[in-house]
């Protein structure tokens, strides 16, 4: 037990002396408690210890001003926890019950909490339990006070009242001054609640003093608050409250009135405070203030005099008042501004109050929609297009970009409908200067326009050539400075600038969709040829012209004299494909093929003139040849061999074709296009003799082409030249193979002299008019028949038996019979020596062509197509298929040169 009653009185010291946390402390004293027993004396006073340490440890816990839910929630316990400590406290521990005083202390301290965990009706009971004794009056003053915040609170009549009754109390108990002040400054609320505003205000000036002699701010702020409420003339209340100002050196007291009169709307006071305090301190802001009192009670004539006063005030605002001002004459700018529109004489009012806000505020950021209503409210043009130079001219007057441009807008308008060109002409320049994109390209239209009327055709000009291209415009717009600019144009008689600024529009694919623009575009599209077509004609012989004669041609526009311009200037300038493109527009179709042909363009060539004899009813077999030589040159033997299929029937149904019979061998041989059925066709015999030559050196021979090649005793080519070589070979076999010894020998000799003699009159025959290398066969041949025949003559055998005698007789006798065949193989080397020699000079190496490719065809005839009158071009051609055998190619460049040197 002692050990017990010194731990407790140990707890307490330290709880006493602020040893122990307010947490420990709990805990400490908790664990005592319940180490005791139930009827332990100790533990009343252990409850009581307890109960006051939870409340001290909720007072701390409550500080935190934002708990987060865990913290909010462990004050609610802590909170709860110390009412049933207090509640346990009351009921009595041990047989101990508190008394008196102490009883009294514990229901403060459980009306506290309650009132901390918002059971208002618990809190409520134990502040009246306290209101109604009167043993400790502290706490009587306090629980009439809770009573009476709590009744003001509710609101309604009936807790008003019972609010001044629990004031009344509570002031009654005061003693320090603090306390004495608040509660009056209290019932002066509940006073101006219920509409008592001059008991209110004798009730606050009760509470204006603290116990330090200090004006209590709160209570200063209401009582000028509750003054400006009274329905008065307000003099009272400046009396009231000049006398504060002075006692509290605060001039600023009776602005505050004032400024409380305009928010209670009470007009009559607030000019008396403004004037009284105008009369004191005249200052600029008192005036403007005034300025706008007078306004307000629609005292004109004090208004405008004020507004004159505040003009001709030349000292600056105030630092401080800049703001007041400021706000007061944007307030009576706007209202002004509504009255004005609806009745014109106050214009001038409206305009006196801008100017004062322009003069007061030049850089401020509503100057310039002063001026904007300035302007608006102006009817007299002159005055308004002086006054925006003015400011415009004044630097202190420091205006945005848009601003700026906004001030030129308006004398823009304005000069427009004074018509004042100039003016319009120098703001537009201006604005377009201070703008982009559309808006620009507008103020630049709007130059231009005043260029135009100013009779300045040429600065307008390049004007309207730029908005006349621009998307920034609205497309009428657009429009007027293209037809502007074109009418500029024309009287200028520029009529390359014409067509240029015309095709700007008409060659502009996005404006040829647009349905609006069709008609002027077609307009445009007739100017500029009328202007393209003057042009051309005043050029001369120049390119340029043909160019426009050529268009006009092809599109059919200007005819006949288009065409025949662009024709004539094409010659005159060599220009080749120009004057082929006029002549297909005219549709001088033979003349065309004419100029194909000369230019190198063969297919085309070839095509017209196929076209051309397809009209006529007679064939042509010379111009049928030339177009099927054309398709050859161009490349296209399907069509070169479909026209000479087309010949060959042709030819089957004439009698005979002499004249043209060579070439069409040679093209047909040319094209591989000869067969045996051919040798049908009434040919002059020579030329039969060349296609029968031909087939057999195709491999097409047989026993007719053989027939007619060995028909003819004259060369006819290497077909004949093979068919005649096998007929003396088989002349030549056919004599070696008689053989003269043995019986009936001499009538075998004379068979093989008749022999020889025909392989030689046959030789002799065909040697005529042959090549050097033929001739040089034939004769080989024909020596190595006599040569032979020799050798065999003195290769006969002689009988045995005969004496030397009759051999060496038998012998000379050979010698001699052998002796003409040798001589006859002597000469007939020789002549073959001769033929030899002849044919190796023939075949020395030629000159080599120039050129052996495509690209050396290709160059020749881009010569043609540019000029088809140069010799150059034609010559090398002609060189080139010579050079290559090809000589019915290249005869025809020759005709073509001979036809240019003619």
């Amino acid at each position: 037990m002692r050990v017990l009653v010194r731990t407790f009185i140990f707890v307490l010291v330290l709880s006493s002396q602020g040893l122990l946390a307010n947490d420990q402390l709990v805990t400490e004293l908790t664990n005592l408690r319940r180490s005791l027993n139930s009827n332990d004396l100790y533990r009343y006073e252990l409850t009581l210890r307890l109960a006051d340490a939870l409340f001290d440890q909720a007072i701390e816990k409550g500080k935190n001003p934002a708990p987060t839910a865990a913290e909010a929630k462990a004050l609610i316990k802590v909170q709860r926890s110390a009412v049933e400590e207090y509640q346990r406290a009351l009921r009595g521990e041990s047989g101990q019950a508190p008394q008196g005083a102490q009883k009294l202390k514990i229901q403060f301290q459980l009306a506290r909490l309650y009132s901390d965990l918002k059971e208002t009706n618990k809190a409520t009971a134990q502040w009246k339990l306290l209101v109604n004794q009167n043993e400790l009056l502290k706490l009587k003053r306090e629980a009439a006070l809770r009573l009476a915040e709590q009744a003001e609170a509710a609101g309604d009549h009936g807790s008003l009242g019972e609010a001044g009754r629990y004031y009344g109390i509570a002031l009654d108990l005061c003693e320090e001054k603090d306390t004495c002040s608040y509660v009056h400054y209290r019932r002066s609320w509940l006073l101006r609640r219920q509409d008592k505003m001059s008991e209110a205000v004798e009730e606050v000036q009760k509470g204006l003093w603290d116990s330090k002699g200090q004006v209590r701010a709160e209570a200063l702020r209401d009582l000028i608050v509750f003054l400006s409420l009274e329905k008065s003339d307000g003099k009272k209340a400046l009396a009231i409250v000049e006398d504060l100002s002075n006692k509290l050196s605060d001039p600023q007291l009776v602005a505050e009135l004032g400024a409380a009169f305009v928010s209670s709307g009470n007009k009559v006071a607030v000019i008396n405070v403004l004037e009284f305090e105008n009369s004191k301190r005249p200052t600029l802001l008192n005036e403007v203030r005034l300025f706008e009192e007078y306004y307000g009670q629609r005292s004109w004539e004090k208004f405008q005099e004020t507004g004159e006063r505040i003009a001709s005030n030349e000292n600056p605002i105030a630092e401080a008042d800049k703001v007041l001002v400021e706000n007061i004459l944007r307030r009576l700018s706007v209202q002004l501004d509504g009255e004005r529109a609806s009745q014109k004489e106050h214009s001038g009012d409206f305009q006196q109050v801008a100017e004062l806000y322009i003069k007061f505020f030049p850089t401020s950021k509503y100057t310039f929609n002063m001026m904007e209503g300035w302007l608006a409210a102006e009817s007299d043009s002159q005055k308004k297009l002086d006054q925006m130079k003015a400011w415009a001219g004044d630097a202190k007057y420091v205006l945005t970009a848009k601003q700026t441009a906004q001030l030129r807008e308006l004398r823009l308008a304005a000069a427009q409908r004074e018509k004042n060109h100039t003016i319009v002409e120098e703001e537009a320049r201006e604005l377009a200067s201070l703008n982009k994109g559309k808006e620009a390209a507008k103020f630049r239209f709007i130059q231009a326009l005043a260029l135009e009327q100013m009779e300045q055709p040429e600065t307008a000009l390049p004007l309207l050539q730029e908005l006349a291209k621009s998307d920034d415009l609205p497309p009428a717009d657009s429009l007027r400075s293209q037809q502007l600019a074109l009418d500029i144009l024309y009287k200028k008689k520029d009529y390359v600038q014409v067509v240029a600024q015309a095709e700007s529009w008409t060659k502009n694919p996005k404006l040829q969709q647009t349905p609006e623009v069709k008609k002027a575009l077609e307009n445009m599209q007739a100017t500029a040829k009328d202007a393209a077509f003057e042009q051309a004609a005043a050029s001369g012989d120049t390119p340029e012209a043909l160019q426009t004669f050529k268009k006009f041609c092809r599109e059919k526009e200007f005819l006949p004299k288009s065409c025949e311009n662009a024709r004539v200037l094409a010659v005159k300038l060599k220009s080749q494909d120009t004057l082929i493109e006029v002549l297909q527009a005219q549709g001088k179709n033979e003349e065309l093929a004419n100029e194909y042909e000369a230019a190198g363009y063969f297919a085309k060539a070839a095509q017209q003139w196929e076209e051309l004899q397809k009209k006529e009813k007679k064939v042509d077999q010379t111009q049928l040849l030339k177009t099927a030589l054309l398709y050859e040159l161009a490349g296209d033997p399907k069509n070169r061999d479909r026209l000479l299929n087309s010949l060959i029937a042709q030819l089957k149904q004439v009698k005979n074709f002499d004249e043209t019979a060579p070439l069409v061998y040679q093209t047909l041989s040319d094209a591989n296009l000869l067969s045996p059925a051919l040798l049908e066709l009434p040919w002059p015999e020579q030329v039969k003799l060349q296609v029968a030559d031909s087939l057999e050196m195709a491999g097409k021979g047989n026993a007719k082409t053989q027939a007619i090649l060995l028909a003819s005793k004259k060369y006819a080519g290497e077909g004949w030249a093979k068919r005649v070589s096998e007929k003396l070979s088989s002349l030549d076999d056919k004599q070696k193979a008689i053989k003269f010894y043995g019986n009936n020998g001499q009538q075998k000799f004379e068979r093989r002299l008749a022999a020889l003699k025909q392989l030689s009159e046959a030789s002799e025959t065909y040697m005529e008019e042959v090549p050097s290398a033929f001739r040089v066969q034939i004769l080989a041949r024909l020596q190595g028949a006599y040569a032979g025949l020799a050798q065999e003559i003195e290769a006969s055998p002689v009988p045995e038996g005969l004496d030397e005698g009759v051999v060496a007789q038998l012998q000379q006798s050979i010698q001699e019979m052998a002796a003409p065949f040798k001589e006859r193989a002597t000469t007939l080397a020789g002549l073959h020596t001769q033929e030899v020699e002849k044919l190796q000079e023939e075949e020395k190496p030629k000159e080599v062509a120039r050129a052996e490719d495509a690209f050396f065809v290709q160059q020749a005839l881009t010569q043609l197509h540019e000029a088809p009158s140069q010799k150059a071009p034609l010559s090398d051609l002609k060189k080139y298929y010579e050079d290559r055998g090809q000589t019915r190619i290249a005869a025809y460049f020759e005709g073509r040169l001979s036809q240019l040197n003619e």
